[in-house]
């Protein structure tokens, strides 16, 4: 669900348990070490890790340096209400790389950008992802066959 006012907006102390912690542990990195980086104590990122803490989008930046995760993907998680997304983020840093562009686009287009309608928006947006979920589907496909032939038993007389 994508956020359209105050009382729709997800409540970051509900997903963060589901989305800084799963990304540490996915890391390998514990609470001591984000704590020292931080400058805070252990317990103040427990906090904030299980949900009964202040996250703010300045930590979520630092957090994610730590983790070498995506921090644009971690507050969009939140905004969609899609936890994994950060995880499923972490490493190609999608939305970081999104965020690029749009700098760019911002620079090369500027107040032109005010004149695109909604529908040429959401057309564009809508081809770039449905080919990027083909792309994602089409690598899925090659990793699992990869994955399949690999488990394969060795052939008689054909060692692998």
């Amino acid at each position: 669900m994508v956020a359209g006012g105050p009382k729709d907006r997800p409540d970051l102390k509900k997903l963060a348990p589901l989305t800084l912690k799963p990304l540490r542990q996915r890391r390998g990195v514990q609470t001591a070490e984000i704590a020292a980086a931080l400058r805070i104590s252990q317990r103040a990122v427990e906090h904030f890790e299980n949900g009964k803490g202040a996250l703010n989008v300045d930590r979520v930046h630092k957090v994610a340096a730590l983790l070498y995760a995506d921090p644009y993907a971690i507050l969009a998680a939140y905004e969609i209400g899609s936890p994994k997304f950060a995880q499923r983020c972490a490493d190609n840093k999608l939305m970081l790389q999104f965020m690029m562009k749009l700098k760019e686009f911002d620079a090369r287009a500027q107040d032109a950008i005010g004149l695109l309608d909604p529908h040429t928006i959401m057309k564009a947006f809508e081809t770039m992802f449905d080919d990027l979920a083909s792309k994602a589907a089409e690598q899925q496909r090659i990793v699992s066959q990869w994955r399949s032939d690999s488990d394969e038993p060795e052939a008689e007389g054909h060692p692998a």
